[in-house]
């Protein structure tokens, strides 16, 4: 799909190779600009997320005429759903500035499988969404899938407000839904709220290409290339998938009610115990304390 700019005394040009994806696919935007190189700013587009691709020149001589032109790629990936606008583009050339036209996209709902549920999704979760200040929460993100994947990228939220301790094992595990069967990897963190109040948890973002089976070779079930797409066993499939933006509404810590000890900012139940080894010494020997704290709670 092409759309021509509209500017005068210059050759400006974007296109984008679809008019139509899922929530979870990308779109490659690319603006041409015939004779000298150019600048182009992006900054207008607000329906999706966009990430420069690269710049590439072509110099073609056509009955002795040279003419130039020069591609600058985006790969753009929907923030919503709907009929969503990449807007007139502002393209620098010299020291004159052009536009682009704006051009329409059909964003539907997320890919799903012949036989019904989504390939492949995000789901992320709190361990408590009212937490007090300082008390401990879990967040778990599972990504479930049921193609193979590769070429997997993944982001996690910055958790703004909090103190993080990533959980160090992973799990994988196998579940059904909607009559698929999915692999599901589970990853999780520890998060410390530090101060009350609502705190926002972006998406998370993973970037996959799922490996779909391809219809020109029949698939045997002891072939061992029937998920390679170099031996035509699937084709990739790039996929941008989010979770769903969570909210901790923090609570504030109750108000110290005085007495001995002090509130120390601990919070959760916890027990301390102390040891001696050995208990019975000499003067001058040594002998061994060792403390030992346990319970649940916040323990850093």
């Amino acid at each position: 799909m092409i759309m021509p700019g509209a500017a005068r005394g210059a050759d400006v040009r974007a296109r984008i190779d679809r008019g139509r994806i899922a929530a979870d696919e990308t779109l490659m935007l690319t603006v041409t600009v015939d004779g000298q190189a150019g600048s182009v700013d992006v900054a207008l587009i607000r329906d999706f997320e966009v990430t420069p691709r690269g710049t590439s020149t072509r110099i073609e001589i056509v009955n002795g005429t040279m003419s130039r032109a020069a591609d600058y790629s985006f790969e753009l990936v929907p923030l919503k759903t709907g009929k969503l606008v990449i807007p007139a583009l502002p393209v620098t050339v010299g020291d004159q500035v052009f536009h682009t036209q704006a051009i329409a996209v059909e964003v539907g709902e997320k890919g799903k499988t012949a036989r019904g549920g989504a390939a492949a999704f995000l789901r992320a979760r709190l361990s408590e969404s009212s937490p007090y200040e300082s008390q401990p929460i879990v967040y778990t993100l599972q990504f479930f899938h049921s193609a193979p994947v590769t070429n997997d990228r993944f982001r996690k939220p910055s958790f703004e407000g909090f103190s993080v301790h990533p959980v160090k094992e992973s799990r994988n595990y196998t579940v059904s839904r909607e009559g698929r069967e999915y692999r599901v990897v589970e990853v999780g963190f520890v998060l410390i709220p530090l101060a009350p109040g609502e705190i926002r948890i972006e998406p998370a973002r993973l970037e996959v290409d799922l490996l779909r089976p391809s219809g020109g070779r029949r698939r045997l079930m002891l072939d061992p290339f029937s998920n390679n797409p170099i031996f035509g066993g699937g084709r990739p499939e790039h996929r941008v998938l989010r979770s769903a933006e969570l909210t901790a509404r923090v609570r504030p810590l109750p108000a110290d009610p005085g007495g001995e000890p002090p509130f120390s900012g601990l919070v959760g139940q916890f027990k301390l115990q102390a040891a001696l080894d050995p208990m019975d010494i000499r003067a001058g020997e040594s002998t061994t304390l060792s403390i030992r704290i346990e319970g649940s709670g916040n323990l850093m």
